[in-house]
């Protein structure tokens, strides 16, 4: 499912947070990247303490320790959005992770943390019982790109990533439709970063798009 305006919106959304709200901290965390609950809970703490501290040799609960005694020190909520959540390790790896989180007023009465999650799956992740009596999202639907406005979108990513007349419009009008019909966006963003390198590489003046090998 192609949806439109998340992240932009998520970005909206924590900017207004952290203008207004001096008792909330926000943490994005993109889960292409940081895929286990270790390095989830590693930025987190890095995220809210602004010291980038050295973690080596600490244990996933020493640093969630640390986010905790950060929380109640600062008195401070915690507000962590998780996109691409689909993308983390496993289910159990994800399963793990929100647990610890969700619960945390728990054991912590003075803790207050709240998860946004972000996703362009169509299916709902099957979540830990555990998990799912606590984790009860509001489900917010973004429309879908259109066709014109991929093609749009890229034309205004190449405008500003490649030098002038390198690719050509109809180049540009090819990976939208394939973008389009492949219903995932950022699939266009990495496919226009890999002909540039190529093109870089093999020293050419002109970026060129081969359906058979996308």
């Amino acid at each position: 499912m192609l949806l439109k305006g998340k992240n932009a919106s998520l970005k909206t959304y924590f900017r207004l947070i952290n203008e207004r709200f001096e008792n909330i901290k926000t943490v994005y965390i993109n889960c292409q990247h940081y895929r286990t609950e270790y390095t989830i809970i590693s930025k987190i703490y890095k995220e809210i303490n602004n010291k980038n501290p050295d973690l080596s040799g600490l244990s996933t609960m020493d640093i969630y320790n640390k986010v905790i005694d950060y929380l109640l020190l600062e008195n401070k909520v915690l507000i962590i959005a998780f996109d691409d959540y689909g993308l983390l390790k496993n289910v159990k790896e994800l399963n793990k992770t929100f647990y610890s989180l969700c619960r945390t007023h728990e054991t912590f009465k003075n803790v207050q943390v709240s998860l946004i999650t972000i996703s362009s799956l169509e299916k709902n992740i099957a979540l830990d019982p555990l998990v799912s009596t606590i984790y009860l999202p509001i489900e917010i639907k973004f429309p879908f790109y259109r066709r014109e406005e991929i093609f749009h979108i890229r034309k205004q990513r190449c405008y500003l990533g490649f030098y002038p007349n390198v690719i050509s419009e109809d180049t540009i009008e090819k990976i939208a439709k394939n973008t389009f019909w492949k219903v995932n966006l950022r699939y266009g963003i990495k496919t226009l970063l890999e002909l540039g390198e190529k093109a870089e590489l093999n020293y050419e003046s002109k970026i060129k798009f081969n359906l058979l090998f996308y």
